[in-house]
């Protein structure tokens, strides 16, 4: 993954952070409070969660260019103009 993904970056920044506090709190209380994302347990899924994602990005490379632009209005939202029923 390029040093200068967007996913690489700011997934790395939460990784060092949290392994900061890891490092400085060996007190799970105190660790959970510093990070305050949930138990322990509950950080080590969020870790493996992520470490899934960040394998299923090196396959979908979100960093590389499009195959083809894309379509005009794709971020309009809402993504279809509903009209309004006629009373």
């Amino acid at each position: 993954m390029p040093q200068d993904a967007s996913y690489r970056k700011y997934t790395e920044k939460v990784v060092q952070n949290r392994l900061k506090a890891v490092e400085a709190f060996k007190d799970t209380t105190a660790l959970e409070k510093e990070i305050s994302c949930g138990q322990v347990e509950e950080l080590i899924v969020q870790a493996e969660n992520e470490l899934i994602l960040a394998r299923k990005m090196l396959g979908w490379k979100p960093w590389e260019s499009l195959v083809k632009p894309a379509p005009q209005k794709q971020w309009n939202w809402p993504p279809a103009k509903i009209d309004e029923p006629k009373i």
